[in-house]
């Protein structure tokens, strides 16, 4: 038998690899720190950039929200704007320009079946009145309100039931069309309403930190007005051979 001994001091390959200590280097170690960092930077940038992303689309969901629901309020009431038989002295149409608060302001007398106040005797015309106010919250901006009482008059801001139609409303305009030309305001002495009444609704937001300006979206439409035009000789002063004063506003 032949016996083989190794030399003292040495040990075979397999036996340095069976005593190597398991682990990473420290190399190793910096290399997967830097890339996990560099993975997680970017999954965080990613995230913010999906959050500011979707909350500009709901800011601009929303402004365009209020937008429509002010203008499908207005398009909806001028749509009903109708002549009192019992009464064709009295004007159907009446417009402002602006107030001050940004807006004009429109009086129609409109025909419906929803009444003003519960109690009393009201008749199926009523004065609804669209403007804007500016809110008092302080993170809103102007709102469209809405004015309704039981009788158009010369009163616009007495009387009624005032309700907020939508908010964020920073613009409100109305042009009011007759023989061919546009015209800014409708006298409350034209008893003729116009053929049309063009309404322009801008919603906004208040800006963020990271915008100085407002993102604004505007709604524009025509609607025709179908009330029945005022018969000649229907008024006392007509019978009574007087001229009646009136006409479009400049």
């Amino acid at each position: 038998m032949v016996l083989i001994r190794n030399r003292p001091g040495r040990r075979s390959a397999s036996c340095r690899r069976a005593w190597r200590p398991a682990g990473f280097t420290l190399m190793e170690v910096l290399a997967a720190m830097t890339i996990g960092t560099l993975i997680v930077m970017s999954a965080v940038g990613a995230t913010r950039a999906l959050t500011t992303t979707r909350e500009k689309v709901d800011r601009r969901v929303e402004r365009a929200a209020e937008a429509r629901r002010a203008l499908e309020a207005i398009t909806g009431a001028l749509r009903n704007v109708r002549r009192d038989a019992s009464d064709p002295d009295k004007p159907v149409v009446v417009g402002y320009g602006d107030d001050g608060s940004g807006g004009g302001r429109i009086n129609l007398l409109v025909i419906g079946d929803r009444r003003v106040r519960r109690d009393g005797s009201e008749s199926d015309h009523y004065e609804t009145s669209f403007f804007l106010s500016p809110s008092g919250g302080g993170r809103m901006l102007s709102s469209l309100m809405c004015r309704r009482d039981h009788a158009l008059d010369d009163r616009i801001e007495e009387g009624g039931i005032v309700t907020t139609v939508a908010d964020n409303i920073v613009g409100l305009s109305f042009e009011y069309r007759s023989a061919g030309q546009w015209y800014r305001e409708w006298s409350p002495t034209e008893l003729q309403p116009p053929e049309a009444v063009r309404v322009t609704v801008a919603a906004a937001n208040r800006p963020d930190r990271d915008s100085r300006s407002m993102d604004t979206i505007v709604l524009s439409t025509v609607v025709a007005i179908h009330a029945a035009p005022r018969q000649a000789g229907s008024s006392q002063n007509e019978q009574q051979g007087k001229p009646a004063e009136g006409g479009p506003g400049p």
